[in-house]
């Protein structure tokens, strides 16, 4: 049987990871569970991710990433008369307030 073509299969995975710990936190992230969670064979996240701790490190720069894009979002941030505190607790507030799953990562 001929290999199934999966461009996003690894980013299904890191995704996966991520609802994984939200969901059982990190005690619960092992390549099985994440496998189950992403509708993979188990050898795929292992083929991508070596380690649980390379599967983390993808997770957490994916979760980065969303908040990084978030600040970025608001703008304004680089202008000397903005009040930093009062933005910054904005942003934490609406990210916080958003979905829990990349927070809790």
């Amino acid at each position: 049987m001929p290999r199934r073509y999966d461009p996003d299969r690894r980013q299904r995975i890191i995704e996966a990871a991520i609802r994984v710990v939200g969901e059982k936190g990190l005690a619960g992230l092992s390549h099985r569970s994440v496998a189950a969670a992403a509708d993979v064979p188990l050898g795929s996240t292992t083929y991508h991710f070596t380690t649980l701790d390379e599967l983390m490190v993808a997770a957490l720069r994916q979760a980065n990433e969303g908040f990084a894009k978030v600040v970025a979002a608001y703008g304004g941030l680089d202008d000397p008369a903005a009040d930093l505190v009062t933005a910054l607790a904005r942003i934490l507030g609406d990210w916080l307030s958003g979905d829990r799953t990349a927070v809790e990562l």
